[in-house]
């Protein structure tokens, strides 16, 4: 398909951030406008001088505002590759960084290097609708932002691995790295969702990177921001810098982002410095790896690892022992050649007993001392003669406003990467992740009606390791996830899943589960509802949205079920042999 030129400029007004009106939306880390507070950092830089430059980092001048980006092509889903990078290039010779291509829902298959050009970004219709996925035989880098690249970006998609590695789920086998060859499940792969290679002031806004061939992203070069990203996965993640979120140069930005199920989130090698890592919630240990220049930043992060992460308590291998920040953890690695520091960072290291070292709150910690320390949980420190308290209790004096609490109704939550009536085979594990787009107060996952678990962290995501997920059974399931928001109300999103070929039953199978069924119709409903194929005297119940009892009734012989005619509009569930049923009120 060819791309479509667009007759007249246009300013793209894109609802994504679960905002229904981004003229009243807060200034996020990283908006042009955003301002750093002068006091803090004149009074502060006598023994933090650092902090002059720690400011400076990301994309100078800031990433531009969705709403005030000129579409100047929309391509189409289907469009070849080929297409996408001549548009690229044509758009890139307008000369002016406000420049946009609109990518329409779809899935578009990466069978060769999509390469970013100057002053021209790409931005998804939908975060979880427009896809880029890996063909199955791409061994290459996907997205990629060469040497002299400036003013570009990738905001509002899904960039994923090939549904056709791994088992027929499309996930690692692996959630996490054991030190075993066998984690290495692309063996020879170099497969890289997004690479940056020496450029700089371009960034990632709002996007997902899921399960990688190797990497989810290597950035080899200096000011560009990472903002808003969910990343979660990836299939290589043994010896040989596979697995990695990987930091290679100086003056980056990490903020926003949820983290989950690599191998490392990785700050490493010569010319890592004034890095800054800043509010970002993270199921995933922070590394130091090795040979860095020091004097980077990591900031107002949650760091929790999940009690199934490899670790020294954990059901996982004991080695490698993951520790939430590190340094080099290989008498072959190199230390930080400058101090890094670490303020007002939330740890919990579930397999460790709870451990939550490096979080006393305004003290600074600096480090890594050591090279394969005895003890990893005390390879930073503080010592407030050499690193006192920072006027202000930041080092990172950013401005901006705190985000009011948005409405429940007013955003979409949804499953990343699954999808209604997905086929596994019997035996197949799935990870479960739900993108809340918002700040949540808790989401819990349902399967088959039965809570699984309730989490309260970003990334919200469930593994083989999770009940129900890691051995699927034969027969249709569902999926739910009840989203908690920050002012009480819920929301509620489902999927169903198939497991088993349809081809391993007999047409008597087929004509009987066909029969046998359980349906309730009509949905919406005013005042009564009938429950086709329900058992005579089976006991049904109906629940508000906020989990309340609305009434329990007997199955009659009719099926025919009478609703409270005092039920306001909305969403209530159904409870039938202990699954849930949406049903909605007109």
């Amino acid at each position: 398909m060819k791309t479509k030129k667009s007759t007249e400029y246009l300013i793209v007004f894109l609802f994504i951030i679960c905002n229904t009106n981004l003229l009243k939306a807060q200034l996020r880390v990283g908006d042009p406008g955003v301002t750093f507070n002068t006091n803090l950092i004149n009074q502060n830089k006598a023994e933090y001088p650092q902090i002059e430059k720690w400011v400076t980092a990301g994309v100078r001048g800031g990433i531009p505002l969705k709403e005030n980006l000129v579409i100047q092509r929309t391509i189409e889903g289907g469009t070849s590759i080929d297409a996408i990078n001549e548009a690229i290039r044509d758009v890139s010779r307008m000369g002016n960084k406000k420049n946009t291509i609109l990518i329409k829902k779809g899935t578009y298959i990466v069978n060769k290097k999509i390469v970013m050009k100057s002053n021209v970004s790409l931005i998804g219709e939908s975060r979880g609708e427009t896809i880029f996925e890996m063909h199955e035989d791409f061994d290459d880098k996907a997205f990629n932002f060469e040497r002299n690249t400036k003013y570009s970006g990738l905001y509002n998609m899904t960039i994923r691995g090939s549904k056709k590695w791994g088992d027929s789920s499309g996930f690692p086998k692996f959630t996490w790295n054991t030190s075993n060859s066998a984690n290495d499940e692309l063996n020879g792969s170099d497969n890289i969702l997004v690479f940056f290679k020496e450029s700089s002031d371009c960034w990632l806004d709002d996007v997902n990177l899921i399960n990688a061939g190797r990497d989810p992203m290597r950035c080899n070069a200096k000011h560009n921001t990472f903002r808003g990203l969910i990343v979660d996965g990836a299939f290589s993640k043994s010896g040989g810098a596979q697995g990695y979120f990987f930091i290679q140069k100086g003056y980056n930005l990490i903020t926003g982002c949820q983290m989950t199920h690599l191998r490392h989130f990785s700050l490493q090698g010569s010319g890592v410095e004034y890095n800054v890592v800043y509010d970002n919630e993270i199921k995933q240990e922070i590394s130091f790896h090795t040979g860095d220049d020091g004097n980077n930043l990591i900031e107002k992060n949650k760091v929790v690892l999940p009690k199934d992460m490899s670790g020294s308590n954990s059901s996982a291998s004991r080695s490698p022992d993951y520790f939430s920040i590190m340094g080099p953890w290989s008498s072959q690695h190199q230390n930080s050649a400058r101090d890094n520091f670490l303020l007002n960072n939330s740890t919990l290291e579930l397999q460790h007993n709870g451990a939550s070292p490096f979080s006393r709150i305004n003290k600074v910690y600096y480090g890594p001392l050591k090279v394969k320390p005895v003890d990893h949980s005390t390879n930073f420190k503080v010592d407030e003669s050499k690193y006192p308290t920072p006027v202000g209790n930041t080092l990172y004096p950013v401005m901006v406003s705190q985000p009011s609490v948005v409405a429940t109704e007013d955003f979409e939550p949804y499953f990343v990467i699954l999808k209604n009536n997905q086929q596994f085979n019997i035996g197949d594990h799935l990870v479960a992740t739900v993108d809340a787009s918002a700040k949540v107060e808790e989401v819990s996952l349902f399967y088959d009606g039965t809570l699984i678990s309730t989490q309260n962290s970003t990334p919200y995501s469930w593994n083989k390791n999770s009940q129900f997920l890691g051995s699927l059974e034969q027969g249709n399931h569902e999926l739910k996830a009840i989203i908690k928001g920050l002012d009480g109300a819920t929301k509620m999103i489902s999927i169903m899943i198939r497991v088993g070929s349809s081809s391993t039953l007999s047409t008597d199978d087929i004509i009987n589960q066909a029969k046998n069924t359980f349906t309730v119709y009509p949905n919406p409903f005013i005042d009564q509802i009938t429950l086709e194929n329900a058992e005579q005297d089976e006991v049904v119940s109906v629940y508000s949205m906020e989990g309340k009892l609305i009434q329990k009734n007997k199955i009659e012989a009719s099926g025919n079920l009478h609703l409270n005619k005092k039920l306001k509009t909305g969403i209530y569930f159904l409870i039938y042999k202990q699954k849930a049923y949406k049903l909605i009120k007109k």
